[in-house]
């Protein structure tokens, strides 16, 4: 969301994904588009340049651990790796609310592309295997 109102978003209108957090306080986040390209070659380390970077544009995941501060309301994701390589070694920390089956991660307002933005991203329980 930018500070005029406008809401982008660039993993699509129906991104898929998954969180995981468990109870000895691991984690492991996934989001993609749902309409991702495959490579025309059918190797791992195959496709062309634009491929791959259009795979890369498509697709945030990182793994690592976490903690819950319930007063502040926030969760700090420590990151062990990242498909993002700056947030290795890193941490994010996340404004959190829960309602029924649903639980919204949220950045503070920061620079990007030089205007103001937040980042809010809505997690539904998963129901299935």
């Amino acid at each position: 969301r930018g500070a005029d109102g406008t809401v982008d978003h660039p993993f699509g209108e129906h991104p898929l994904g998954r969180i995981t957090y468990t109870a000895d306080g691991l984690l492991s986040a996934h989001v993609m588009r749902a309409d991702r390209a495959a490579f025309a070659n059918a190797s791992l380390y195959g496709g062309s340049p634009d491929e791959k970077a259009a795979a890369y544009d498509s697709y945030i995941a990182y793994y690592g651990s976490f903690s819950v501060d319930p007063a502040a309301g926030t969760v700090t994701h420590r990151i062990t790796g990242s498909l993002f390589p700056n947030w290795s070694g890193g941490e994010q920390t996340r404004f959190y609310t829960l309602a029924g089956d649903s639980l919204t991660l949220s950045t503070p307002p920061f620079a990007s592309n030089g205007r103001q933005i937040s980042v809010h991203v809505v997690w539904k329980r998963a129901t299935g295997p």
